[in-house]
């Protein structure tokens, strides 16, 4: 269930099919396929390199998303149900420009996309809370 709802926040899994998501959507950075020199593609920059490229760890990364504002009360969001989550990962894809012209991506772009994959992952959290509290509560 975590991985599910972790998913459902990336905007890259509701990406296009001709391209699996970003998956074969191949990247450049600084004259190389990913910032550590391996190959990447636009998925894996999103599922791991937006957040890496900050230079944080996780003790660090979670005090830093704590201190972000808290998204509104999932538990009352007529939203908060798995398919809604993924329509807002795809109204991201195309009203955010998360693909890159060219195939070719700079500290620029992960500095400007950081924000809103970190607001995706807190958010996801969130909503996963109040999905578990919802299941596990008396009579639930």
């Amino acid at each position: 269930m975590v991985h599910f709802v972790g998913d459902a926040h990336q905007p890259m899994h509701a990406g296009y099919p001709h391209d699996r998501g970003g998956n074969d959507y191949q990247l450049n950075y600084r004259g190389k396929g990913a910032p550590e020199g391996q190959g990447t593609n636009l998925h894996g920059t999103w599922d791991y390199w937006l957040l890496q490229s900050a230079g944080l760890d996780n003790a660090a990364y979670v005090a830093r998303l704590e201190a972000m504002p808290m998204p509104a009360d999932p538990a009352t969001d007529v939203e908060n149900r798995p398919e809604a989550w993924t329509l807002e990962s795809c109204r991201l894809i195309h009203s955010e420009a998360l693909y890159p012209r060219g195939h070719r991506i700079t500290d620029a772009y992960l500095d400007q996309h950081r924000p809103l994959a970190e607001a995706r992952v807190q958010l996801a959290g969130a909503r996963l809370a109040a999905l578990l509290n919802q299941a596990l509560a008396p009579g639930g």
